[in-house]
């Protein structure tokens, strides 16, 4: 819904207020729908919104709030996180959040969010910060692993 950002919070805030009303409900496709998932989709939609401001929040007490053991959607969320913080115009905490979120995802495979780490990284190493010393060290991380 990254072109339509009233029917994307509409659909976020129905979620949120069926937890509300039935906690502990299995959807049909048998996925846990809590609280912490619900705020993490959050900070998701709200990156894929482009309301980077707005994301880092929702992704960070998503993060807070998400199993520590979930290392594949850990390392997703972080990913995202250094999206936000390049859309932001954060360049120092983009790469070093997405050195994180490479480490996670190349420790456990999880070729999605290297995908998304590296295209992140084609960005930053496309812009004007391509010479910032922390955008040269995710390019290193990229390149060793």
């Amino acid at each position: 819904m990254s072109q339509h950002k009233r029917q994307s919070w509409d659909a976020i805030h129905l979620a949120e207020q069926l937890l509300i009303a039935k906690p502990g409900i299995k959807e049909c496709s048998y996925c846990d729908i809590t609280t912490t998932s619900v705020m993490a989709q959050k900070g998701v939609n709200a990156v894929l919104l482009k309301e980077y401001g707005q994301a880092l929040p929702l992704l960070n007490t998503g993060l807070h709030q998400y199993n520590p053991m979930h290392l594949r959607g850990r390392a997703r969320l972080i990913a995202q996180k250094a999206e936000a913080y390049y859309g932001l115009g954060c360049i120092d905490e983009s790469a070093e959040t997405a050195i994180d979120a490479f480490h996670i995802a190349h420790t456990i495979g999880s070729q999605k969010t290297i995908a998304r780490v590296k295209n992140l990284y084609t960005l930053l190493n496309s812009s004007p910060y391509r010479k910032e010393k922390s955008v040269a060290q995710l390019g290193a991380t990229l390149t060793l692993n």
